[in-house]
């Protein structure tokens, strides 16, 4: 079962169906995926309590299934608090996927596209940036999350550059406990931007390897 932590609702209005099926298609089996939206960016401590809530729900419905959490874009930094959480209490997931994903939110936002208009403005980081420089520090928290990772992002993603996803994978790599499950991070070159990386024709043989890591 897949816990499918996603960015704003706009991503998965045309992508989810086609990203379930591609699920199902995978595994051969009817898997159980459960969805959250996080429409709101500063909202932050809340995303990742609502984060928990929903895993605490998914296993009291399956307590004995396999669960991962699947995070991507802004949803990868939750993933990152809900599986750091998960893991202080010692019950951490079967695993974490962060597809597409920033290293913290502060640098995911000085490269973000939506911010180009506001950085000729007069202490512009020092008044907004750096209010949420600490918020989201997936970077800091994988160094806790002793289960398997698996890291995907692609060179043509143009909402959050490929080198933050490079740079928390050797951040993570380097910070995690040695006797913690393996870290993986798959470079895509083909096209798949930031939302299209479940059409690379590696993910379905890069999924099933990853499931049986646990």
């Amino acid at each position: 079962m897949f816990d499918l932590l996603h960015s704003g609702k706009h991503s998965l209005d045309i992508n989810y169906v086609n990203f379930v099926s591609f699920l199902k298609r995978t595994f051969n089996v009817d898997v159980n995926i459960h969805c959250m939206y996080h429409c709101k960016f500063f909202y932050f401590i809340g995303l990742i309590q609502d984060g928990l809530s929903a895993w605490q729900w998914i296993r009291s419905q399956s307590p004995e299934a396999p669960l991962y959490i699947w995070g991507h874009s802004l949803g990868s930094g939750v993933a990152g608090g809900v599986a750091k959480a998960l893991c202080d209490e010692g019950s951490p997931p079967s695993g974490v996927i962060l597809e597409a994903p920033f290293n913290n939110v502060w640098e995911g936002a000085i490269k973000h596209p939506i911010t180009v208009p506001f950085r000729f403005l007069p202490y512009y980081n020092e008044t907004v940036l750096d209010e949420v420089k600490e918020v989201f520090r997936t970077d800091k928290r994988l160094a806790d999350v002793y289960c398997p990772i698996l890291i995907l992002h692609d060179h043509d993603d143009e909402i959050i550059s490929f080198e933050l996803g490079k740079k928390l994978y050797e951040t993570a790599k380097n910070s995690r406990k040695p006797d913690a499950d393996p870290i993986k991070f798959v470079e895509l070159n083909g096209r798949h931007g930031h939302k299209m990386i479940y059409q690379s024709e590696k993910l379905p043989g890069l999924l099933r390897d990853f499931v049986k890591t646990k």
